[in-house]
């Protein structure tokens, strides 16, 4: 007799996952003519990559699925290491942050591979929505990149490299609100802290790993992707300060508190407003984010 779901959403932990204790018990996923997932009807396809495929799965029969019983399902290939899908499954559960993606559950494959219950977040990137403006205002760009810097920062505190972070790895959620993605490259850099607000790495060993630096040039890459975008003034670029202190600050020296810093630094470049996912110039409806296209996977999929 199958063993009874657990309840949806559960959060696994890392002692579970560190221990190899069951994780949850959920239906198996049959990678081929699958037609449901740890208690999700697959819907259809949202993307793939070169390691795994993500559909669309609803909790219920409907026909019409409800965004609240929505989930994003992560089937990895037969090719994929598992040492890669358990690191993977390590650092999203090793985080609980607002501006990070959520691992909502895990269901175990026919095969004993995990399959990752995550959120639907939409169709759009946020490479995706500024390739599709012809610049955005000072404060979309704080709304963008603090919690993207903040995010970096937890990740590290937390002894987990990103491996990948891009503007097409950061996704955005259905207030437009930027969640880091993309964790099929990330690393372990440390063990998770015992003590709440505790550090994995010490800013010695911060500064020494190759992994935490690689992050943080990729933070900085992310950060001038979209200043480049800032609608300019008359006055010059508000960010002009920001940018100069970003090519002369030594990250290395500044490496365990860099992400608060340049998180300070984009605050004080203008108040903070709404990302918009289209340019308001032009005369079309707005970016349609749930359920549109079948996509490549982002970055580290």
């Amino acid at each position: 007799m199958p063993a009874p779901p657990l309840p949806a959403r559960v959060r696994p932990s890392s002692q579970q996952l560190a221990t190899g204790a069951p994780l949850v018990r959920r239906p198996p996923c049959h990678h081929g003519a699958v037609d449901s997932v740890g208690g999700y009807r697959l819907v259809r396809k949202l993307g793939e990559g070169e390691r795994a495929e993500v559909f669309l799965g609803h909790a219920g029969s409907n026909a019409s699925p409800r965004p609240d019983r929505t989930a994003a399902i992560k089937l990895y290939r037969a090719s994929t290491p598992l040492i890669s899908i358990d690191t993977e499954i390590e650092a999203l559960a090793r985080v609980s942050a607002r501006h990070v993606l959520e691992l909502k559950d895990l269901a175990i494959g026919a095969d004993g591979r995990p399959c990752l219950i995550l959120p639907r977040l939409g169709g759009a990137s946020l490479g995706r929505v500024l390739a599709g403006r012809s610049a955005i205002d000072a404060g979309e760009a704080v709304t963008a990149l603090v919690p993207i810097a903040q995010a970096i920062g937890e990740l590290h505190r937390l002894g987990v490299c990103h491996g990948s972070l891009r503007l097409s790895s950061v996704l955005l959620d259905h207030v437009g609100a930027p969640i880091v993605a993309g964790f099929g490259r990330a690393d372990l850099v440390g063990a998770l802290p015992t003590e709440p607000g505790g550090r994995s790495l010490t800013p010695a060993q911060l500064a020494a790993e190759p992994r935490v630096a690689r992050d943080l040039d990729d933070l900085v890459a992310v950060v001038h992707g979209v200043l480049s975008r800032v609608r300019q003034t008359g006055s010059g670029p508000v960010h002009a300060e920001l940018l100069d202190w970003l090519d002369h600050v030594d990250r290395g020296e500044l490496v365990d508190r860099f992400t608060g810093e340049l998180a300070e630094r984009i605050f004080a470049l203008a108040p903070a407003a709404a990302l918009r996912l289209d340019d308001p110039g032009l005369d079309r409806q707005p970016v349609d984010l749930p359920l549109r296209v079948v996509a490549p996977l982002e970055a580290g999929g």
